[in-house]
């Protein structure tokens, strides 16, 4: 199992989950960035790409979801209805703390960075292609234009 190898907790990884699902839910489209894998990306990038020291704000960043929305809701954040949760993500996106501000702003980031680079937004979105410009080798010759 994936999740069981995180440097996250199993509570963190639940409030990553939930951060994701506000962020790109389920909407008209077939699916969220919660069932594309984001998260999953999210847990790899923070592990991957971000010093030891912003780990640990990442964590009290987390907690802080938690509290306010035990303060707000008297629930955690992955336990919010997704409004309740919207309203505690607008109060970080607005916020006057520096940590809270560029946490909100790098989940939100990276949300839609994994989001925009999965298989099923590439191919069926942005008409990726893995080898662009097809090769066909054998094309008709007219007799007429050969020199």
């Amino acid at each position: 199992d994936y999740f069981s190898r995180s440097f996250f907790k199993p509570t963190e990884q639940d409030a990553i989950m939930a951060i994701v699902d506000t962020i790109i839910p389920r909407g008209e489209q077939q699916y969220g960035a919660v069932d594309l894998g984001v998260p999953i990306y999210i847990l790899d990038y923070l592990t991957a790409c971000i010093k030891p020291e912003s780990l640990a704000n990442v964590r009290l960043q987390l907690l802080k979801i938690d509290k306010l929305a035990n303060e707000q809701y008297g629930k955690d954040f992955n336990e919010c209805s997704p409004p309740d949760r919207e309203t505690v993500l607008l109060s970080f996106s607005e916020s006057e703390d520096e940590d809270e501000l560029s946490f909100f702003k790098m989940m939100k980031e990276q949300t839609i960075h994994g989001f925009r680079n999965t298989e099923e937004v590439l191919t069926n979105h942005f008409d990726y292609q893995v080898v662009p410009g097809e090769y066909d080798g054998c094309e008709e010759v007219d007799e007429e234009k050969i020199i």
